[in-house]
């Protein structure tokens, strides 16, 4: 969270306003608005009787695990209650609901008045980048193809980054680098020892924090990998990473619960969580550990898992199945008579 989103939140509803105003000007007026996250349902609610126009709430995630991860851990419990009071709220109200992963869904659906639909998101994937340009941005890098697991992302503590760290120190001192590549400076909200880009952590040898200048350097980096970590352990999304792992065809290291409809042993190497109660920081850093040490010994079950991420990623996500599964349930609750009265001029 930044000081300015509230500024750009206002920005949004002016958007929208203007948007809806002249599409009922053109006599076009808008079917659904799908808000993507809290803030835009928010918006879009709020300003629903000046739009008419039907909300769709697209939940990328669950508030109350959110909200948890931005507040100090003596307060992530009320933090936890508030997120879920919100995510509650907005579900009762909206016309419609989208969930992108089981976990959402299932905590969503109780408290909806109607459908609540289960879509992931989509995603096409493109050519990866030739040997010669993988080897470039390798090189800049300090880093070898093929040589180096790598997490990808932000910073925040809700990627549990920590669990990373502590994987990394169990890994001996000839393993290959663990690498956190960010478009971001490091910053102190992440839990590992905070990394300077290009420098080694003191906590271990293996853990590097990589700056990349933009996306496609980060894809680059991605398809160069020999291993793909998620470390992320908090349900209820759709961590949009896992698509970019997915499309690269490297193995992929992950929770079970944060990493919706991949399976252990086919498309991914996944970190079971029998009772997260009791589950210990230190036992999921070695099960992290054991992964990295186990797929970087066997070249051939890492190229099993990557070709079974890739073709689940072909299979399930692509645009076109995604974007007719969306105007499906669309088409379900335009037919729902609370939705033809609220657009009738």
């Amino acid at each position: 969270p930044q000081w300015g989103k509230p500024v750009a939140d206002l920005a949004l509803l002016g958007t929208w306003l203007r948007a809806a105003r002249r599409a009922r000007q053109r006599a076009q007026p808008f079917d659904f608005v799908l808000a993507h996250n809290v803030e835009a349902a928010a918006i879009a609610l709020a300003s629903r009787r000046a739009t008419r126009t039907p909300v769709v709430y697209v939940a990328h995630t669950l508030l109350r695990h959110e909200l948890s991860a931005y507040l100090p851990e003596r307060h992530s419990g009320e933090a936890a209650r508030a997120g879920q009071q919100i995510e509650r709220a907005i579900v009762r109200r909206a016309d419609g609901v989208i969930t992108l992963c089981g976990a959402a869904h299932r905590a969503l659906s109780p408290h909806a008045p109607g459908e609540v639909a289960l879509i992931p998101p989509s995603f096409e994937a493109r050519p990866a980048p030739d040997p010669a340009h993988q080897a470039r941005a390798c090189r800049r890098h300090g880093l070898s193809p093929g040589r180096y697991a790598l997490y990808s992302g932000n910073l925040d503590r809700y990627q549990d980054l920590d669990l990373l760290a502590a994987a990394a120190l169990r890994l001996p001192a000839s393993f290959d680098p663990v690498v956190v590549a960010s478009h971001a400076p490091p910053s102190p909200a992440p839990s590992p020892t905070p990394l300077a880009p290009g420098r080694e952590t003191p906590r271990s040898a293996r853990l590097r924090h990589v700056r990349v200048r933009d996306f496609e350097e980060m894809r680059t980096l991605i398809h160069g990998a020999g291993c793909l970590v998620a470390p992320r352990r908090r349900i209820g999304g759709f961590p949009i990473k896992l698509l970019n792992y997915m499309e690269a065809r490297r193995p992929i290291i992950a929770f079970a619960g944060a990493a919706p409809g991949l399976k252990h042993g086919e498309s991914a190497w996944l970190i079971e969580e029998t009772d997260s109660a009791t589950e210990t920081s230190d036992r999921m850093a070695e099960a992290m550990a054991n992964a990295l040490t186990a797929l970087f010994a066997d070249p051939a079950l890492g190229r099993h898992l990557g070709a079974g991420a890739r073709h689940r990623l072909e299979a399930q996500h692509p645009s076109r199945l995604i974007g007719a599964k969306t105007v499906d349930y669309l088409s379900r609750l335009a037919r729902q008579p609370e939705n033809a009265e609220l657009k009738v001029p």
